[in-house]
C-alpha cells in the first residue's frame, strides 16, 4: 500500500450581509431612521432624493425611475437596482410593495453600489442593490404577562 500526501488549499467564500447590529454614522451610503423622523417624509423615494450620492430618482410619466451611479447596465433595458426589504426581494413600480411600505416604518436605508458589495444578490444586483430595514417590534417575554 502506497501513501499519498496531499496539501489542501482552503477556500474562504465572503459576502456583505445585514451586518452586526453596529451603525457606521460615517457611511454615506446608509439613511437611518432619525433623519427619515426629523425630515418628515410621506414616500419612500423621497429618502434616497439628495441623502446618498450618486443615486437619481425621477418621475417619468407616472413611473419611479431610480438609477445608481455606477452601477453596469451592459446594454439592458432595465437598469433598475433591486430592491430588498428585510432580507426579501421586492418588484419596482406601480404595482410593487414599494408603493405600499411607510416610511415611519423604516429603520434605515443602505445602498450598496461597488461589484464587492452586490456579488451576492449575483446577476439581480448587477445595477446596485437597495436595502430597507424595517423597525422591529418591542420583544416580550413570557414573564412580563
Amino acid at each position: 500500500m502506497r501513501h499519498v500526501v496531499l496539501a489542501l488549499v482552503a477556500l474562504v467564500i465572503a459576502g456583505c450581509g445585514p451586518g452586526n447590529g453596529v451603525r457606521d454614522r460615517s457611511d454615506p451610503n446608509v439613511v437611518e431612521g432619525e433623519d427619515i423622523e426629523r425630515r418628515s417624509l410621506q414616500r419612500i423615494e423621497q429618502m434616497l432624493r439628495g441623502q446618498v450620492a450618486g443615486v437619481q430618482v425621477e418621475q417619468r410619466g407616472g413611473s419611479l425611475v431610480i438609477r445608481i451611479r455606477g452601477a453596469e447596465t451592459f446594454g439592458i433595458s432595465n437598469a433598475d437596482p433591486l430592491f430588498v426589504v428585510d432580507g426579501y426581494p421586492i418588484p419596482l413600480g406601480a404595482d410593487g410593495a414599494l408603493d405600499g411600505l411607510n416610511p415611519r416604518d423604516v429603520e434605515s436605508i443602505r445602498v450598496l453600489k461597488n461589484a464587492s458589495e452586490t456579488a451576492i444578490y449575483g446577476a439581480r444586483g448587477a445595477n446596485g442593490v437597495i436595502l430597507i430595514t424595517t423597525l422591529r417590534p418591542p420583544q416580550v417575554s413570557d414573564d412580563d404577562s
